[in-house]
């Protein structure tokens, strides 16, 4: 293995940790890394040879533009999603089960699992289960003390604008950025995609009734607690104009989206 490739979709939740990983590639076992957008990998895997990759889901999306082709030429491919166990239910296993395709299953050489949830999920897969380790996320170390020190500058920062702060986080994302959005065809049998489909769909109706029921809670603390500052982070993806409209009335609620989630963890009073 000459080269290990670390792919990021979204710059801010990625990106440092996989840095961080990088660097500790380089110090403690001597191996080089390349970072980068995940999109410009779709021509480089065709023409790197002997690489490991990490990939972030084996989808049949991922096994036809990255993970097949580093395979094919003698490199190694691990999975480590960047969903983690993120709203992983029973009541959307096809939605879920959806995102694996068969055919990446049976060449990548580990998929490796942020913890229990996941692996008792995803381990519904009979062909799947013998290559799962539970090994975490690079992520989760930049929540403590190594995240702490780095972010020290930034978290500081954050509170000589703003003070003591409550964050109030969005992992709804229900308004994209990028407009209406519907989970892409995988390469799996038109009833699967469907289900998948309807199970995402009603999901965002769930979701619509959570953010509401979140919201009203941000809404009766900020009253209840005037002199405190509450900051509403809007998830990476989502078009925050839901949130500003909601609480543009309110002087001690501010929503912002700045820099990845580590700093304010660290700098915020209360999650």
């Amino acid at each position: 293995m000459s080269l290990v490739i670390l792919p990021c979709e979204v710059f801010h939740r990625e990106f440092d940790s996989k840095l961080l990983l990088s660097l500790r590639l380089a110090s403690e076992y001597s191996i080089n890394t390349l970072i980068g957008y995940d999109k410009h990998f779709l021509y480089l895997s065709r023409y790197l040879s002997d690489a490991l990759l990490m990939e972030k889901s084996c989808s049949s999306i991922m096994w036809q533009s990255r993970i097949k082709p580093i395979k094919e030429r003698n490199g190694v491919a691990i999975i480590n999603d960047e969903e983690g166990f993120n709203n992983i239910n029973s009541a959307k296993k096809n939605f879920w089960l959806n995102r694996v395709d068969r055919e990446a299953v049976s060449s990548i050489d580990s998929y490796c699992c942020w913890g229990s949830v996941d692996k008792e999920f995803f381990g519904y897969i009979p062909e799947l289960k013998p290559k799962m380790k539970i090994m975490g996320n690079c992520r989760s170390d930049l929540l403590g003390e190594i995240g702490r020190d780095y972010y020290k500058e930034e978290a500081q920062g954050l509170n000589s604008i703003f003070g003591d702060f409550i964050l109030c986080t969005d992992n709804f994302c229900i308004e994209h950025r990028q407009g209406d959005y519907i989970p892409p065809k995988f390469n799996n049998s038109d009833e699967e995609n469907t289900a998948s489909r309807h199970e995402y769909l009603l999901g965002m109706e769930e979701q619509k009734i959570k953010r509401e029921y979140f919201a009203n809670m941000i809404e009766k603390a900020s009253k209840q607690f005037r002199d405190k500052t509450f900051i509403i982070r809007p998830h990476p993806m989502a078009k925050p104009n839901w949130w500003e409209e909601r609480f543009e009335e309110f002087k001690n609620v501010r929503v912002l989206y700045l820099m990845g989630i580590e700093p304010w963890l660290h700098s915020a009073n209360c999650v």
